[in-house]
């Protein structure tokens, strides 16, 4: 495994949840905030970038979001 790949699961916690990967615009319409907010609202979500994608953490996603996915 090179550096740079094990940085990447550096930042993933043992036990953490995430939501499927999405776009800074379907990060947006859940959160219910601008598309120009979401840099500002990421830097909060701890999130794991793939790419131009997200995964977050469960535990900060809208209760709407985990009821829609049958997660709750």
């Amino acid at each position: 495994m090179s550096e740079s790949e094990e940085s990447e699961f550096e930042s993933i916690r043992v036990g953490d949840l995430y939501s499927e990967l999405m776009t800074k615009s379907e990060i947006a319409r859940h959160f219910s905030v601008g598309r120009k907010k979401v840099p500002e609202l990421l830097k909060h979500l701890e999130p794991v970038q793939i790419g131009s994608v997200y995964r977050i953490p469960l535990r900060y996603m809208p209760l709407e979001y985990l009821r829609k996915n049958g997660l709750i």
